[in-house]
């Protein structure tokens, strides 16, 4: 019995939170530009992220294998790519910050606009200080959902790819760390 509430209570969250992004996704698309220019820069800095580690660790092997020539290539390569990586953050952060803005301001216009068609005796029943909390904080955790789920996408995006990698460089240990993946998996969600 309590078990299938549970799960029930699970399926209403699931659904209320897909209802909650179907209204979100049209105060993004209102800014499709920023928006495709912030998946762009999250997918580079995740090619960035994915690839420095790759050449750190060629670069010192090759020194532990008295390669000199080849390591200073890849430490090179490496001090170029964090500098990718820093380049690619300050433009993450302004495009982020620039859609955050946009899409807070729709939500909270939207949410205005609302409150004003409510009844007034609601109005009278309720401190004004609650509608302008409502709106100033639901705007901010609103418009930091998506972001979040793409982060999280591309973090996801990048764990596969490394374990892709792992694969191509050693099979058993593409093994183990599957095993461990499942395990830690599955002692989380229960």
């Amino acid at each position: 019995m309590a078990d299938e509430k549970k799960s029930e209570n699970k399926e209403e969250k699931k659904i209320k939170g897909y209802k909650g992004l179907k209204k979100l996704l049209p105060f993004y698309m209102a800014h499709k530009s920023l928006f495709i220019r912030m998946l762009i820069i999250l997918l580079l800095s995740a090619v960035v992220n994915f690839i420095a580690p790759i050449l750190s660790a060629n670069a010192l092997s090759n020194i532990a294998t008295s390669n000199f020539d080849l390591a200073i290539k890849y430490a090179v390569g490496v001090f170029l790519f964090y500098c990718l990586a820093s380049t690619i953050r300050y433009f993450s952060n302004y495009t982020y910050v620039s859609l955050d803005t946009r899409v807070r301001y729709d939500i909270r216009q939207t949410l205005m606009s609302k409150i004003t068609e409510v009844n007034m005796s609601h109005h009278d029943k309720t401190n004004s200080g609650v509608f302008i909390d409502r709106i100033n904080d639901d705007a901010g955790k609103c418009s930091d959902v998506l972001i979040d789920i793409m982060s999280i996408a591309l973090d996801i995006v990048s764990n596969i790819g490394f374990l892709l990698y792992i694969a191509f460089l050693s099979l058993p240990l593409f093994g183990i760390l599957c095993l461990y993946v499942g395990v830690m998996w599955l002692c989380d969600n229960n």
